[in-house]
Order: structure tokens, then sequence, then C-alpha cells
């Protein structure tokens, strides 16, 4: 049986392992297609020139020791083209650091605390 000094480091551990997956959100706002067959472009700005289409906005937040924005972006990416976007324009990139405390009078006080990046984009389909 496990001591509960141990219980509390598996369930911080597993808090920190769940916090490093980059999550997606999508909301749709426009059409919908089949998946994008191709790869997803990642835009600065609404492209000019070519027609296109909004799909809906995609949100992507990782926390965690290891959060990356490259892995947010590519999990948002996955997410876009499951919806038919063949492009996402970035609109929003924030960071902030989380913390948590937490004690009994077993094992005093434990705590930690870790940064949380999240970005929004625009996904669409380009027609041309």
């Amino acid at each position: 049986m496990l001591s509960n000094r141990w219980r509390i480091s598996w369930v911080l551990l597993l808090s920190i392992i769940v916090s490093a997956c980059a999550q997606t959100q999508f909301v749709a706002t426009g059409k919908t297609y089949e998946p994008w067959k191709g790869p997803v472009k990642i835009l600065q700005e609404a492209p000019k020139g070519v027609k296109y289409e909004e799909l809906g906005w995609v949100s992507g937040k990782m926390g965690g020791m290891v959060s990356d924005w490259g892995a947010i972006l590519k999990a948002m990416q996955e997410e876009a083209r499951e919806r038919g976007a063949n492009a996402i324009i970035l609109v929003n990139k924030e960071s902030s650091t989380q913390s948590s405390l937490g004690g009994s009078v077993q094992y005093g006080f434990y705590g930690g605390s870790y940064q949380e990046k999240n970005l929004m984009a625009i996904a669409i389909r380009i027609l041309e």
C-alpha cells in the first residue's frame, strides 16, 4: 500500500503530465467542409488578393513545465484541418504563470508554479 506521501507525489506528477498536453477548442462560425488533406498554413494576417471563407475560431493552450508554442500551434493546425481549414490566422498570444499551494498537517506545505500559454486564431479555407 502506498503511503500518503507517495500518493501526493503521484498526483502531482500526473497533473504535470496531463497539463503538459496541448488542449484545443473550436467554435464554428461558418461553413463546414470535409477534413483538409494537406498542410495547414499559419498566417500572421488575413491573406490579401485571395478569396477565403472563415470557418471558425480555434484556440489552444498548454501548461506545465514542458509547454511550448510549437506544440500548441501543431495541435491547433490539426484541429483546424479536421474542420476543413487550410490556414489559420493568429490573432492573440498570451502567457501567464499559474501557482498552486496545498498542505497537510502530516506533510506541511507543498506547491509549485508553471507557465500557461494560450493562442487564438481564425480558421479559414483559402478558395483559390
